[in-house]
């Protein structure tokens, strides 16, 4: 079959949870046999013009079709709250990689900053449609479903009121503004918008947008999105919580399939663990607050200051400056607290090699993030925040530990408690259970894609 998988954005430059899961699928299923390509996106911070938006090269032997989100006009518009889910412009372009691949099967892991009618275009043409949510970006513009104070958000509101909210801390337009606007009950808030919609003009950090034209843009968002997320014809759910999040939303659970996310066993079954006498802590992932890298660093500060402990933080250093200095500063002095840098997914068995426990501290509703699976095809031991996309996959006391989001001294106890009973520490790493295979989940996908492909009238 040609199947068209597409990501907001991509390796080489991207190389996070979703990217990784996307590439790992393009090249399972090019080995069995399929002819695949990877619509992206990516992202520049200033001006662009239209024509050098658009771009091809190869990765890993991977074809890969790119369109460039940036400030200021796309197309015909410069709302950029409203280009990040429905773009005209980059619209016509995936049509045209559509008429010039035609794929039997289009796979969306991820639309943001494309545009959510590249859905409407295969329906047009007839094209079967998969969906494999990796957040929740679909009903959620920030896709993670929390508040600007990092509190969790259960979603929009029939007006998106709270996400209007949510938008105008994001934007600072003014600590005033903000403070009365928190204020104001929703009537009032509402009402204001409406002025402001007609009349007032207050000029945003985004050129040539004004706040009318932004809250109208982001309270029509959910609707729009929603109305094309019910289109797909198939969703691969990867855990409970987030079936129950579409389903609250109106999403039938009639397309929805039970698929847990596969890794690739390969990159840990290379690398045994390693024994050791210090107490290795880990973490990896994106070093953004909402992954909560701070939250194990202020469990630490539970140790005596002369504990056998070491603690590794992997993440790229240069995506959020502003955090890892945040990192950096709360770490101070501290030699047995590293931030590592990032690595190549494929060296993931290597590092794990060289841990005792890996830490999942997230402070969003995480969406089992792929290296918990790969912490526990290496035997190690996982403590995570209890949410539904974690707590799926560990078991508390069995296979790891939950505790609850941003509760450090939890996490700081439960750290102690392993690190001074190391038989408890090996019965949960003998406990780990064994995550599916890339090639398992391309096993399942291709089943889908099949009976898809047949069930499309003639």
């Amino acid at each position: 079959m040609k199947i068209l998988l597409t990501v907001h954005q991509f390796f080489p430059e991207y190389s996070s949870g979703t990217e990784v899961l996307t590439l790992e699928t393009a090249k399972s299923l090019q080995e069995k046999g399929h002819d695949v390509l990877v619509v992206t996106g990516g992202y520049a911070p200033q001006p662009m013009q239209d024509a050098d938006r658009f771009d091809n090269y190869i990765h890993d032997n991977i074809p890969v079709e790119r369109m460039m989100f940036s400030p200021g006009f796309i197309g015909d518009s410069a709302d950029m709250t409203r280009l990040e889910f429905d773009n005209n412009l980059f619209k016509a372009r995936f049509d045209q990689i559509v008429q010039d691949f035609q794929p039997d099967i289009v796979h969306f892991f991820h639309l943001m900053r494309l545009s959510v009618t590249f859905v409407d275009v295969c329906k047009q043409r007839g094209i079967p449609t998969v969906f494999t949510p990796t957040d929740f970006w679909f009903l959620c513009p920030y896709a993670q479903l929390m508040l600007p104070d990092h509190s969790p958000c259960l979603g929009p509101d029939a007006r998106a009121i709270n996400c209007i909210r949510h938008f105008m801390h994001s934007n600072r337009l003014s600590p005033t503004i903000n403070a009365v606007a928190d204020a104001l009950p929703d009537v009032a808030f509402r009402a204001g918008l409406a002025v402001v919609r007609r009349n007032l003009h207050f000029r945003l950090p985004i050129k040539l947008a004004t706040l009318g034209e932004n809250a109208r843009s982001v309270a029509a968002r959910l609707p729009f999105t929603l109305q094309r997320l019910k289109d797909i014809d198939r969703l691969m759910v990867p855990n409970a919580m987030m079936k129950e999040t579409l389903q609250r939303y109106g999403v039938s659970t009639a397309k929805m399939v039970d698929q847990p996310y596969g890794i690739n066993l390969a990159y840990q079954h290379n690398a045994p663990r390693q024994p050791a006498k210090t107490f290795r802590i880990g973490f990896m992932g994106t070093l953004s607050k909402h992954k909560g890298a701070h939250v194990l660093i202020n469990a630490i500060r539970q140790f005596p200051s002369d504990a056998a402990i070491e603690v590794k933080l992997y993440g790229r250093l240069t995506d959020n400056p502003a955090y890892v200095e945040e990192l950096r500063q709360l770490i101070g002095e501290d030699a047995r607290i590293t931030l590592m840098g990032g690595f190549p997914n494929s060296e993931i068995g290597e590092v794990f090699a060289h841990l005792d426990v890996l830490v999942v501290p997230s402070i969003w509703h995480e969406n089992t993030p792929l290296v918990v699976y790969s912490a526990q095809a290496s035997g190690c031991p996982v403590i995570g925040s209890d949410f539904g996309g974690i707590n799926c996959v560990v078991t508390h006391g069995e296979n790891g530990f939950l505790f609850p989001s941003g509760d450090d001294q939890t996490l700081g106890q439960l750290l102690k408690q392993l690190d001074q009973d190391r038989a408890l520490l090996q019965k949960l790493s003998d406990n780990a259970k064994p995550p599916l295979s890339i090639a398992g989940y391309t096993d399942a996908l291709q089943t889908h894609y099949v009976e898809m492909v047949q069930e499309k009238p003639l």
